[in-house]
């Protein structure tokens, strides 16, 4: 059975080529029949980043030019995660017909729903490249770093989304609970503002895994660098929870079919 366990992941790994056209796919139907497409998510970012950057700029004193740019990026990263694990939840749910008919391994449906939310960033960073030109804020020297935080993210938001469709699947109030977590965590994460700011409540920014995760990707591009803990928190989140999430697998792997 651990042989065949095994075997079920390397398939899902071999597989990419599968879950990467089912993910463009969800892409394309989901806004066929629309003009923009995507990009009305685009269009949404640089609504809120004008929109939230202004009235921040207001309230807390900075200059448009600095937190625009930061406002751009980290809603673009908060809205990969948050949809990520949103749409994880549902991930089983919505292959229910799959799962049943067919002997494809679990975990194409949780990386068909990573990637798909992968396209849609794709088509938000220009607008995060515009904010970046418009503005004339360079990114900082560090910036390579961000591609190795990216890939911290990426694989911690993998693991999240995995154990959140299994939970959804499991239990039904499981994914309006972890609708209501995210809803709650984008307050106590600096999105909107720099974790400097927290000032003596920086207990919240050191007990909050999205703030590290975010950080490591958004500190070497805006200059404000990713301290020590940003790096070891996100590394062992990823080892960590990547092992939780397997085990959660091996588990309940044949439990799943029974739950859609």
């Amino acid at each position: 059975m651990t042989f065949a366990r095994a075997a079920d992941l390397k398939r899902t790994a071999r597989d990419w080529r599968l879950w990467g056209y089912l993910s463009w796919r969800d892409v394309r139907q989901r806004y066929r029949g629309s003009v923009l497409g995507p990009f009305w998510i685009a269009g949404s970012v640089a609504v809120v980043t004008l929109g939230a950057g202004s009235l921040y700029a207001s309230l807390l004193g900075a200059e448009s030019r600095t937190l625009l740019p930061y406002i751009s990026l980290s809603v673009s990263l908060w809205l990969f995660i948050s949809l990520s694990i949103l749409e994880g939840c549902h991930a089983f749910f919505g292959a229910a017909l799959m799962i049943r008919n067919s002997t494809l391994p679990l975990g194409m449906h949780v990386l068909r729903v990573v990637a798909r939310n992968l396209i849609v960033l794709a088509h938000n960073i220009p607008v995060v490249v515009a904010v970046f030109l418009f503005n004339r804020y360079a990114p900082g020297p560090a910036w390579p770093l961000s591609m190795l935080g990216f890939a911290l993210l990426v694989l911690n938001v993998t693991w999240m989304s995995w154990v959140a469709a299994l939970l959804s699947t499991r239990f039904r109030d499981a994914a309006q609970l972890i609708g209501f977590g995210l809803q709650f965590a984008i307050f106590v994460t600096p999105v909107f503002w720099w974790p400097a700011q927290a000032g003596e409540r920086h207990l919240v920014l050191a007990f909050n895994p999205l703030h590290h995760l975010l950080a490591v990707v958004r500190g070497p591009i805006t200059g404000e660098g990713a301290t020590t803990l940003n790096w070891l928190v996100a590394t062992g989140l990823a080892a960590g929870g990547s092992a939780a999430a397997l085990w959660a697998h091996r588990r309940f792997r044949n439990d799943v079919v029974h739950w859609v």
